[in-house]
């Protein structure tokens, strides 16, 4: 039996095979050519980033060093405002530090050792310092303008100073103006630019009593409001108002601590005055009149003076070399009248109508110039555009003998970086601030059993136990702490690793509140940070164009340095005798 429409249909549909032919490539192709064509741009910045990081092991450049030239060359405003952190030693990915955070001020932590300074301080700084692509203001005249930057050094870290010199040198080139690098420094031996609070806090008109309040805050004689304290700040307060409102009024004001010594001496010590216990106040003001670099009647925009408004007006850095060592009560004096000089700019600049600028503040072992009203200082700070980076060794230093400062610094500032933590009790913050995640509690249970038998046959009876085991396994739920113990013991071992903790997240900054462990690398080279350290001080004409370059001896120096020791000292046994025989005559 034959079937002609089957063979008819089937020689028909032969003649339509071309058609599956053609679609067969055509279904095959357009899907993968759409997600091209969708997905090309992604595809050749993927392609762009991986032959960015198939290079980097061929540039002559650190590793820190190429990632940075990265953000700052960025041509997103919102990725290049970012400074660079280190990674993320779990994924590999990149930390980033929204700059704006900074503004609202940064505390480093960390022992000696520990990286607290090359890896915490200096990377933040040399950032700072070259700003990016998007960041630099210009001015009326069309000059660029950079951030202006204050360093208060009061440890006397050579490679610190070094890097700041030769970056802000850098800096300058790149922007074709003259050098603005201003450095200070209280050696007589060593080369120095003058600073000149008078001729800072001067810079705009104020009156008696705002004179009086700077100088007791910046020269230390503000002791609290507790019951005796007080008595003491406001006799240093009263008599030096009296002083200053005087010469105001004939207009005799003092340009210079000797001229300020001379008028406060009379006073001193006269009961019928009222000023019998001020002679703490009259003792500061005397050593401070030992520093001649202290005192200047040059120009402020000349380039041997250091000028906070300047500094601002003109982004410049400023470095301050104050080690403990050389003077520990002059250099708390000097350290606080450079920072009051700053705030006091800060706050003429953006009160006088100008446009906002972010100044940075670096202060490393602050602890030494640290006092009660820290806070007050912070929170004027970050409203006059300064952000504060504060830097030390160990939290339990910020205990002072009225005030506990570790609650203030933590609260004041938003963002944190441990290269150590030692102490019980800052563990157990760590622990606490971290969070919780979940975890579980597994419980193995192995039972013991017999098993017991008998029968019997032949007139006999027999009895067996057999002996077996099972075996459980349960588990539970539970809550532990994201960082433990162990974790932060690891951290503190591991020497480029640290805890970041951001209070607040930002841009790029995201981490959900939670202290996390970053890695960062080294910013320089062995041997570049070894030449740095062993560079010094610049003590010739050609090492510090413009700056003081002293012309005694280093015997002399050593010498005055004596003297006014020594002279401190006998002021200070005066002082007690002076208190022994008021107590005396209070008796009689």
């Amino acid at each position: 039996m034959s079937y002609p429409f089957l063979a008819f249909g089937a020689s028909k549909a032969a003649g339509y095979l071309w058609v599956f032919v053609i679609a067969f490539p055509i279904l095959l192709l357009v899907p993968n050519l759409v997600l091209l064509g969708a997905y090309t741009s992604s595809l050749v910045r993927l392609d762009e980033f991986a032959n960015r990081l198939a290079g980097l092991d061929r540039d002559a450049r650190t590793e820190w060093e190429q990632y940075v030239d990265r953000l700052l060359s960025s041509r997103d405003p919102d990725e290049a405002r970012h400074v660079f952190l280190g990674f993320f030693p779990q994924t590999g990915a990149p930390a980033l530090l929204d700059r704006s955070i900074l503004g609202e001020h940064a505390y480093i932590v960390g022992q000696p050792g520990s990286g607290k300074t090359t890896l915490g301080i200096m990377p933040l700084l040399v950032q700072c310092i070259r700003g990016h692509r998007h960041s630099v203001a210009v001015e009326e005249s069309g000059q660029a303008v950079p951030a202006p930057i204050v360093i208060l050094d009061l440890k006397g870290d050579l490679a610190l100073f070094n890097t700041a010199r030769e970056e802000c040198e850098r800096r300058d080139r790149a922007l074709g103006r003259a050098s603005s690098f201003r450095f200070f420094n209280i050696d007589g031996r060593r080369a120095t630019h003058y600073f000149d609070p008078f001729q800072n806090i001067q810079s705009e008109p104020r009156t008696a009593i705002e004179f009086c309040e700077l100088f007791i805050q910046a020269l230390n004689l503000y002791h609290g409001d507790q019951y005796g304290a007080s008595y003491y700040s406001r006799q240093h307060r009263d008599l030096l108002l009296t002083v200053l409102e005087e010469a105001q009024r004939t207009n005799r004001m003092p340009r210079s601590w000797r001229e300020l010594y001379d008028l406060v001496k009379p006073h001193v010590g006269r009961r019928s005055a009222h000023k019998f216990d001020a002679f703490e106040l009259l003792s500061v003001i005397h050593a401070l009149t030992f520093y001649p670099q202290l005192v200047t009647d040059k120009s402020p925009d000349d380039a041997e003076v250091i000028h906070m408004p300047t500094v601002i007006r003109q982004g410049q850095v400023a470095y301050f070399c104050l080690p403990a060592r050389l003077a520990n009560m002059s250099v708390k004096e000097i350290g606080k009248l450079a920072l009051y000089s700053l705030l006091t700019a800060a706050a003429d600049y953006h009160e006088g109508g100008n446009p906002r600028r972010q100044i940075f503040l670096f202060i490393d072992e602050f602890q030494r110039i640290a006092a009660e009203n820290l806070g007050i200082i912070l929170e004027q700070a970050r409203g006059f555009g300064v952000g504060v980076i504060l830097a030390n060794q160990d939290p339990g230093a910020l205990i002072l003998p009225n005030v506990d400062l570790r609650r203030t610094v933590m609260t004041n500032t938003r963002f944190k970086q441990f290269f150590t933590v030692t102490h019980p009790d800052e563990i157990k913050d760590i622990m606490m601030l971290s969070g919780e995640k979940s975890d579980f509690l597994t419980t193995e249970t192995l039972t013991e059993h017999y098993a017991r038998s008998s029968g019997g046959g032949g007139g006999h009876f027999i009895s067996s136990t057999t002996r077996g085991w099972s075996h459980g396994m349960s588990y539970r739920e539970i809550k532990v702490p994201r960082l433990a113990v162990n974790d932060v013991i690891q951290i503190n071992d591991a020497p480029l690793d640290s805890i970041v903790y951001v209070t607040r997240g930002s841009g790029f900054t995201q981490l959900a509140g939670i202290p996390t462990r970053v890695r960062t690398p080294w910013t320089t080279t062995k041997a570049e940070y070894q030449r740095r350290l062993e560079t010094p001080w610049p003590g010739r004409p050609e090492d510090a164009p413009r700056a003081i370059i002293p012309q005694i001896t280093p015997a002399e120096a050593e010498r005055r340095q004596r003297e006014i020791l020594e002279r401190d000292q006998e002021l200070r046994q005066l002082l007690a005798s002076i208190n022994e025989k008021k107590e005396r005559e209070e008796e009689d």
